[in-house]
């Protein structure tokens, strides 16, 4: 099980944080460009989070695409919640609109209120675990091809979300200990690869 830190305003962490980041090439900034919080806040996931604050945005550019690793943090008191978040921004990409995450018995109620849950009839696992939505039912059916769905049904549970040139992923209420960053680092990619190509 994981353990959630509460640790997003610590100036140790920061310091561990950017010493981790260092030897993978990630640059600390002190806060997102304001254009760049904008549109990560635009996301499906952390548009929904009111008053999200974001904290030890470390950042590393190449070959023209931009990956940012950075703690967000919504609510307050025992409602707080506190995640690390990859987000990969690339000229390459051109996703539909998406948000992916692990299904909550709750979910299973929301095609009853008129919510939709997109399900893949030939992949009853993926189905199960995941609650996916989109705008455009049809691109987001054509996007989760079987590998892609294969592959999250072998990763641990994680969310992702997309629009256009962005894609996001976290681990749901997981903020990451700086020691295991490159791991995550690891493991965030391997999921945002899945949908460059």
């Amino acid at each position: 099980m994981r353990s959630v830190l509460h640790l997003t305003d610590s100036a140790g962490r920061t310091v561990e944080l950017e010493n981790a980041g260092r030897l993978l090439r990630f640059v600390l900034l002190d806060d997102p460009p304001a254009e760049e919080a904008a549109a990560l806040a635009a996301l499906p996931f952390l548009g929904g989070r009111k008053r999200g604050q974001f904290a030890n945005y470390l950042v590393r550019i190449e070959g023209g695409e931009k990956l940012a690793v950075f703690d967000f943090s919504y609510g307050r008191g025992s409602r707080k919640h506190e995640e690390t978040v990859a987000a990969l921004e690339s000229p390459r990409l051109s996703l539909p609109a998406f948000a992916l995450r692990p299904e909550r018995t709750i979910d299973r109620l929301i095609p009853m209120i008129g919510g939709k849950d997109i399900d893949f009839a030939g992949s009853p696992a993926f189905s199960h675990r995941y609650f996916l939505r989109g705008d455009d039912e049809a691109a987001v059916r054509t996007l989760f091809t079987a590998e892609r769905i294969r592959a999250l049904e072998e990763h641990e549970p994680c969310a992702v979300a997309a629009s256009g040139s962005r894609i996001l992923y976290f681990e749901p209420d997981h903020l990451i200990w700086p020691g295991a960053f490159d791991a995550y680092v690891a493991r965030a990619t391997k999921i945002l690869d899945l949908f460059r190509g």
